[in-house]
Formats: C-alpha cells, structure tokens, sequence
C-alpha cells in the first residue's frame, strides 16, 4: 500500500462559533475539541507524522495532550484553509503517489468504520485511476436554493446529492498541483476535493458517519458530545 501522510488545518479563529477562543480548543469531554479530533486520526499506527497548521501567534497549542508528541509537527497556517493546506503540503516529504488525508480539527467524531472504508478505497485507487477519495453521506431531506432575503428561487433534486466530510485523501501530486492551481488563480472552493475536480481528477465518495460532525456553531458542539457518547455505547 502507497504510503500515507497526514495533514490538520487548524489556523482558523471559527468567528461563528464565539467564545473566548477558537472553536478547536473548546472543552469537549475531558479534554479539547482538537485533541479528540487528532487523537482519532493518530489511531492510524502505521501512517506518518501529522502535520498541524496552527495560527502564528497561538498561545493555546502548548496545553494540548498531543503537543509534546513525536508524531505530531506544527507549522505556521496561512491567511485561509487553502494557504495552511498549501503551506501543510509543502511540509512533507514523500513520492507524488504517496497519499495524504486531510482532515478537519473540529471534526471529532471519525468512526473506526469510516477510517477502515477510506483506506480500502485508496488500496483500490490505482485500478479506478482515482486522485481523491471522501467519506460522505446522501442527502434525505428536501433541498432548496435561497437567495439572499431567504426566498426560495430553485427546488434542488437530491437524488445523487451528497454531504462530504473529513477525512478526505489525495494522492500527494494531484492535491499539491490543484491546490497551488486554485491560489494561483484566487479561486473559491469549500474543500481540497472541489480543487481537484476543477483539474479534472477523478474523485469518488465512500460511505461516512453521521455521527462525524463539523462543529460550527455552539449547537453543534452540544450533538457532537451526544454522538461521542453514543459511539461509546454502540462501541
């Protein structure tokens, strides 16, 4: 199996969320949202080393469980998601089909399932010709385009309509070119695996969790505690 890398963007401020730090260092359980979130992705033994993306002057990183650890390493994040991403792959060391997850701080709920799916896609990969891969899951609710005063202007079909999550893996290559295609042309994208379709990599979706939340708003912290719970209990 190719090797695999691991990469957290995790430089962000999270404005919508409040509080008196960012959101990624918020209480969850007994201990922080990102110790959770790094502690999930760490269960991958034989990986390499994580990399962290944490902002310039963040003074929080040092009480995390995880900073004094060897298989963790910190570099300075950028001005968005993209340029920490960016910066992150810069950082590590490894052939063009060497694989890479990259995966949200403020996700801390990833199933052993989700994890064990997304490495068995990527085994698969090189016969599909595939340049990234994503846990997600269906949309089953009605889907409508709002405009900006919250009127409804288009109904949406959601056959075929799906929610990504993280982690989502790239061969090393496909992501580093992409990546550096949308910065150089200051184009939006809402993650790595958009960047790559604009290249026209082929990508593919696998089954997720609902219980792998992103935790945006003080709301969501509150049900990813209850998931946590929860997969203890099925666990």
């Amino acid at each position: 199996m190719a090797a695999i890398h691991l990469l957290v963007p995790a430089a962000g401020v999270g404005r919508r969320f409040g509080g008196d730090r960012p959101k990624q260092y918020q209480p969850f359980i007994d201990t922080s949202l990102i110790d959770h979130s790094l502690a999930q992705l760490l269960q991958l033994e034989h990986a390499g080393p994580l990399w962290l993306g944490l902002a310039a002057d963040d003074p929080w990183w040092p009480d995390s469980i995880w900073s004094s650890s060897q298989r963790v390493h910190t570099f300075p994040g950028g001005e968005t998601r993209l340029h920490t991403v960016a910066a992150g792959l810069q950082q590590i060391e490894g052939e063009d089909t060497d694989w890479v997850l990259i995966h949200d701080a403020v996700r801390p709920c990833i199933t052993p399932a989700s994890l064990a799916g997304l490495l068995q896609a990527i085994q698969g990969a090189q016969q599909e010709n595939l340049a990234g891969i994503a846990p997600g899951e269906p949309v089953d609710q009605a889907v409508k385009r709002l405009d900006d005063s919250g009127l409804v202007v288009e109904v949406l079909n959601r056959n075929g309509i799906w929610q990504t999550q993280t982690p989502q893996a790239f061969r090393l290559d496909a992501v580093r070119r992409s990546v550096h295609y949308c910065l150089q042309h200051e184009l939006q994208v809402d993650d790595e695996m958009a960047a790559l379709h604009l290249q026209g990599y082929a990508t593919r979706l696998v089954p997720g969790s609902r219980f792998n939340i992103k935790v945006t708003r003080d709301r969501d912290m509150r049900l990813a505690r209850q998931f946590w719970q929860l997969m203890q209990e099925i666990d």
